[in-house]
């Protein structure tokens, strides 16, 4: 989904600015469900966090778009998988960046309960967060399962890598030669 920003400035006369976005649909997978994934009773939101698409006014978009659309919506919250993004673009520990993506979740979850809450009465929203499923007992044999086929396939390892090193790309220079080869040799998935 891809938001496009209006030019109107919907705040009164002497107040701050809150500009308003719309959203609209960028993509549909599988592309066979474009016309008609709006027929479901319920849809899943995945949140990205420090990522300028989940601010308020635009997440405020987002779920306004949902409400409309679905009776009821589960909103990922991608806390413990952030960690990756803080220990590779901010050089933080593995400890510390785990930390900071749990509270970073937290906060996110705190910060945008009222602006849930403004659309319940249409919609029921529900947070579910990465580091939950990832201590269900499936996550646990999903993970191992991608693990194995990671080390047994060539093909899946390639595309794996080929995708990290697309992501980091621009910060690759910078590393030294010790943090690139620790980042081929220890991939995480």
């Amino acid at each position: 989904m891809a938001l496009d920003e209006l030019l109107v400035d919907s705040s009164p006369p002497g107040e701050i600015s809150s500009r308003r976005y719309r959203a609209k649909v960028d993509f549909v997978s599988p592309q066979s469900r474009r016309n008609t994934f709006e027929l479901e009773y319920e849809c899943f939101l995945g949140v990205s966090l420090e990522n300028g698409n989940f601010e308020p006014v635009r997440f405020h978009s987002l779920l306004e778009w949902v409400s409309h659309r679905f009776s009821k919506c589960k909103i990922l919250v991608g806390d413990s998988i952030h960690r990756l993004t803080l220990e590779s673009c901010s050089g933080m520990s593995a400890h510390e960046a785990h930390d900071r993506a749990l509270r970073l979740g937290r906060d996110f979850m705190e910060e945008n309960r009222d602006i849930i809450a403004g659309y319940q009465s249409l919609t029921r929203f529900e947070f579910i967060t990465c580091r939950e499923i990832q201590q269900t007992p499936e996550y646990s044999a999903h993970h191992r399962a991608i693990t194995d086929y990671f080390h047994c396939s060539p093909t899946f390892r390639e595309s794996v890598e080929s995708f990290g090193l697309r992501y980091h790309r621009n910060r690759w220079d910078m590393l030294s030669e010790g943090e690139r080869a620790y980042r081929l040799n220890n991939p995480t998935i």
